[in-house]
């Protein structure tokens, strides 16, 4: 009896000591970065995408336009030079700045009364000597140099010339002026075009809706373009709300062709029924800022065959958006029936808020179009976080928006359906079914962690780490081998041309894989061009 009331006391203590040492243990593990329970998900992660920021407006300037449009946009329209020096990565920008102001270069001849040498100054303004611009960066990190030189190239920012780079001429007056003189500055004097009325005209704003008012329409806009994407990919496609129209009634916007030249949905003919494609349910999952891009893309080339000369002015008008002040006026509508069309398009997808048939005010989304990063955009345009995650992968949605329901019921295993809350299980088979339709294990965190709960942002991480492990996991079964077109180079004339050869594919990113011993290299096919065209220049160097 003696020995069982000690080694019950004993027991009582290991109890006492585990209660309190695993709530530590759980928090840990929940604190440690992005760490895998499995050492097999190390590997798991998707390698991260190179320059970011060009996958909005930079790039649909290098990939849509010609460089002689690109570079008409800059000569003649202030407010794309400025987004897009916005919307431009750190580095890049830096090298923009340091380049702005370079009026002429000094050289050094002989001569002189004393023998000595005279310092003359180039006066071809703009124009800065390749030693200097390679003066920027140290050594070691040639490779990014040669790299953020390349991106300013092809957005032609920056030209190479005869032994100078040079800044193109109409982009360095633009931005000049805006620094010098503010954005305000531009939307006066030889700029005109979208004055502040408000301002000028000595109106009030009482008259003009809260910042909310704006704010929820804008949300209620797109919200109807997504449903519309869903009703128009599934059995009810007859149910599918349409955006509703501007003021003035005259939109022609064509939202199912725009979803169909975009890739989001399929037109099966044969069964006389479109279906959502694997873009389409990576265009649900999205973020909002690449949404509004997806959408815009498409309905700027529909403008521009309707007519080619409405293109430059929708650049500039839909990027001058994201340069209004907020607590302005709004924007005078033009007169003529291609604006007032225009505006009412803008209007349907929420980019516009119609005070009168005469005055629009920009929401957020078209804040949107001419920021490089729009996640803070994003949380408050939307409304708060309704999803919490659970370790036991258990899902609690509160909200009562059809559109989030569905876009939950992608990957979510619904079990309880109530008018503001949804109950669910992230199950390996609602996971695999999710990616199976192209949605990536990625898109599935990105979009709970973007829509969590007030409860838990808090925690770290917001979704738990099991839960994470589990969806990429189940993602890496389906995905052992990835599938990318690639170029082998090889048989390179001299070491030292692979060796250059190798350091510009690394410093533009399309490196994939490198074999130093046999000097062969293994790039990205898309782009092969650039690679090609560097071989030329380096091989018909003396």
């Amino acid at each position: 009896l003696f020995l069982l009331r000690k080694l019950f006391a004993l027991c009582s203590r290991v109890c006492l000591v585990l209660r309190a040492w695993w709530p530590l243990r759980t928090a840990w593990r929940e604190a440690r970065p992005s760490a895998c329970v499995n050492s097999d998900c190390r590997s798991l992660p998707e390698r991260p995408r190179r320059h970011q920021a060009m996958e909005a407006l930079l790039g649909y300037l290098v990939s849509e336009l010609t460089p002689a449009r690109i570079e008409r946009l800059y000569d003649e329209q202030p407010y794309t030079c400025l987004a897009v020096f916005r919307s431009l990565p750190d580095l890049e920008k830096q090298y923009v700045y340091r380049l702005l102001y370079c009026s002429g270069h000094a050289r050094v001849e002989p001569g002189g009364e004393q023998g000595g040498s005279n310092p003359q100054v180039d006066a071809d303004e703009g124009s800065t000597p390749i030693e200097i611009v390679s003066s920027f960066i140290q050594e070691k990190h040639a490779a990014r140099h040669r790299g953020v030189l390349s991106i300013l190239s092809r957005l032609r920012i920056v030209l190479r010339g005869a032994g100078v780079f040079t800044m193109h001429p109409g982009f360095r007056r633009h931005v000049q002026r805006a620094l010098s003189s503010g954005v305000r500055g531009m939307m006066c004097g030889e700029y005109g075009g979208l004055l502040d009325r408000g301002e000028a005209d000595g109106r009030t704003l009482g008259s003009l809706p809260t910042q909310a008012v704006v704010d929820a329409y804008a949300w209620e806009q797109w919200e109807r373009v997504l449903m519309f994407t869903i009703g128009e990919g599934t059995s009810e496609s007859g149910k599918a709300p349409q955006p509703r129209l501007g003021p003035s009634g005259g939109s022609k916007l064509d939202l199912r062709g725009i979803m169909l030249a975009a890739g989001v949905l399929r037109e099966d003919v044969e069964k006389k029924e479109t279906n959502i494609t694997e873009r389409g349910f990576q265009f649900l999952l999205s973020d909002t800022h690449a949404q509004v891009w997806i959408v815009l893309k498409e309905y700027i080339k529909q403008a521009d065959a309707r007519s080619h000369d409405v293109f430059d002015a929708l650049i500039e008008f839909m990027l001058r958006l994201g340069f209004q002040r907020r607590n302005a006026s709004g924007i005078e509508v033009q007169k003529s029936a291609q604006g007032k069309e225009i505006c009412d398009d803008l209007c349907a997808l929420g980019l516009l808020y119609p005070v009168s048939p005469s005055r629009m005010v920009p929401t957020k989304l078209a804040v949107m179009i001419s920021a490089s990063t729009a996640s803070s955009l994003v949380s408050t345009l939307e409304e708060d976080g309704f999803v919490i995650v659970e370790t036991n992968y258990r899902v609690y949605a509160y909200t009562s928006s059809p559109l989030k329901q569905a876009i939950l019921r992608l990957f979510v295993r619904t079990e309880v359906l109530l008018a503001n809350l949804l109950v669910g299980s992230i199950t390996r088979e609602s996971v695999m079914s999710a990616l199976d339709s192209g949605i990536t294990s990625e898109q599935i965190l990105g979009y709970l962690t973007q829509h969590a709960h007030k409860r838990v942002l808090g925690r770290s991480p917001i979704v738990p780490t099991v839960v994470m492990d589990s969806i990429r996991l189940w993602q890496q079964e389906l995905r052992r081998m990835e599938m990318e077109h690639a170029i082998l180079y090889k048989n390179f004339e001299t070491p030292a041309l692979y060796k250059q050869v190798r350091e510009y594919a690394v410093g533009i990113g399309a490196d994939l894989a490198i074999d130093d011993a046999k000097q062969e290299l293994v790039a990205r096919a898309e782009q092969h061009d650039l690679i090609k065209s560097k071989i030329k220049e380096l091989k018909e160097r003396p």
